[in-house]
């Protein structure tokens, strides 16, 4: 039951570091967001995970929901950067990100890139709509 404690201890562990750190980074401005300091973070975690994982044998890691959920939220998160990083471009103005909230359905009020913050491009939940926000940054 001890060794049992210990992993959920882990998990629980990586959890409220990740969740600490989006948190914090969802605060910031857009304007002073830097997406190498995601990256990087992003990995931190995920080596995390897979140390984690490799103390575990494969047939717990199947066993343990809050490990699959754990690895499941950080894969998510670190799949999510590619399209932070191309909405922090230059050329992405706030009628590109009209365009996103159109075709997301979701509605931020007016867009101000200065007050806008990575919660907010969170709740647009990107990542169903890829291929669409890919399009709209391409052409800008």
């Amino acid at each position: 039951m001890e060794s049992d404690n210990l992993v959920y201890d882990q998990i629980y562990g990586i959890f409220k570091e990740h969740l600490a750190a989006v948190r914090d980074w969802s605060m910031m401005p857009w304007t002073k967001l830097d997406s190498q300091v995601l990256t990087t973070g992003a990995q931190k975690f995920e080596t995390a995970v897979r140390k984690l994982g490799n103390k575990l044998k494969d047939k717990d890691q199947e066993h343990l929901p809050p490990f699959q959920k754990l690895k499941a939220t950080i894969t998510g998160f670190k799949d999510s950067l590619p399209l932070i990083t191309i909405l922090k471009g230059p050329a992405i103005k706030e009628r590109h990100w009209a365009r996103i909230m159109e075709t997301t359905g979701k509605n931020l009020g007016e867009i101000n890139i200065k007050t806008l913050t990575l919660a907010k491009v969170f709740e647009l939940e990107l990542n169903n709509f890829e291929e669409d926000v890919r399009k709209i940054c391409n052409e800008a």
